[in-house]
């Protein structure tokens, strides 16, 4: 299939289009970590350009498991009631 051909394509080149479409990839995916990992792999110019949206996804990572450990608790509170 064409999706196939892409992801193999994405995942066979290390240029920053590539890389961008692989977090493009990670981030429907809802893999936060993965998309900063590929992040992490953008030459530094690319890294300075977009170190925002990094900033962002981080920032994310931490309100998705502040909010996972208080429903966590919340649920743990309300099976021991």
């Amino acid at each position: 299939s064409n999706r196939r051909q892409r992801q193999m394509c994405i995942r066979d080149s290390d240029s920053p289009d590539q890389i961008a479409a692989r977090m493009e990839a990670r981030l429907k995916d809802s893999d936060l970590a993965a998309a900063l990992a590929e992040w992490e792999t953008l030459p530094d110019a690319a890294k300075e350009a977009s170190a925002d949206f990094a900033e962002s996804l981080r920032a994310r990572q931490t309100v998705d498991a502040l909010v996972s450990n208080a429903l966590s608790g919340a649920m743990a509170a309300a099976a021991s009631n």
